[in-house]
């Protein structure tokens, strides 16, 4: 967990995500993003935050999507969002849902669709605003 000292359990009894994330791959991360990152601008000085790392956990057996992700107040990784079987939770502020499909491919990405996601994550980490603009292309 980013912070120790944070209940699992949350106000009004609510589910936190270290206890969904303890649940779906056995880590308590306190993220849903793919791996690690640095906030703040100087990792000397920042704070290492953790999410799904798929060298510790591989890929999880179910998923997680989130409805904050539209409105860009959180990042669900690639590993959450292409689980091993077409299961996955969908997670609202108030409550959680679970949705699957019978089809199993449902949950792999096709190789156009594996290529569109190397190309935009190497974007988004070259890029200034995580995938606003990019520094390499401003300075055209």
């Amino acid at each position: 967990m980013d912070d120790p000292s944070t209940p699992l359990i949350g106000r009004f009894g609510h589910c936190s995500q270290e206890l969904v994330n303890l649940m779906l791959i056995g880590e308590a991360t306190s993220n849903v993003f793919d791996g690690t990152r640095w906030l703040g601008d100087d990792p000397s000085s920042g704070f290492l935050v953790r999410g799904v790392d798929s060298e510790r956990v591989g890929l999880p057996p179910i998923g997680f999507l989130s409805e904050l992700e539209p409105m860009r107040y959180l990042s669900v990784g690639l590993l959450y969002k292409n689980p091993d079987f077409p299961i996955w939770v969908l997670g609202s502020p108030t409550h959680y849902t679970m949705i699957f499909s019978a089809d199993r491919s449902d949950s792999q990405l096709s190789d156009e669709a594996s290529l569109e996601q190397q190309v935009r994550k190497v974007f988004v980490e070259n890029s200034i605003d995580e995938g606003g603009a990019s520094p390499q292309l401003s300075d055209c």
